[in-house]
């Protein structure tokens, strides 16, 4: 389940298991989905689930997010950057790639141009 998924992680990591894990699933826009088994999310049910992680609270200033805005709908793309939005403000670093134009305006950014 998509609730255990999460909890599991954050149980590695020292944190407590299913209160935060429903917390950060409520903050990602999936309670709804919380009790439903992960084979049966969404291709962006199941990135929003990962980036439930984000939601956890724990004293991480760096997040390195790869491709964070794919699979995800408007509404989830507006969420995520949100949440960076806030993570930023509260002095946060966030590194991140993307073949998208997504992503918060103010953020820096650097561009990689490949040869060929």
């Amino acid at each position: 389940m998509a609730w255990e998924n999460l909890a599991c992680t954050e149980l590695l990591t020292g944190q407590a298991g299913k209160t935060l894990a429903l917390d950060a699933l409520a903050k990602a826009g999936l309670s709804s989905h919380a009790y439903t088994f992960g084979k049966a999310l969404s291709q962006g049910q199941r990135r929003r689930v990962a980036l439930a992680r984000l939601h956890v609270p724990r004293n991480r200033t760096l997040w390195i997010l790869d491709e964070p805005f794919i699979g995800l709908d408007s509404g989830a793309v507006d969420a995520l950057c949100a949440s960076m939005h806030a993570h930023r403000r509260n002095g946060g670093t966030i590194v991140y790639t993307s073949h998208q134009d997504a992503g918060p305006p103010d953020i820096r950014s650097l561009r990689l141009v490949g040869a060929g």
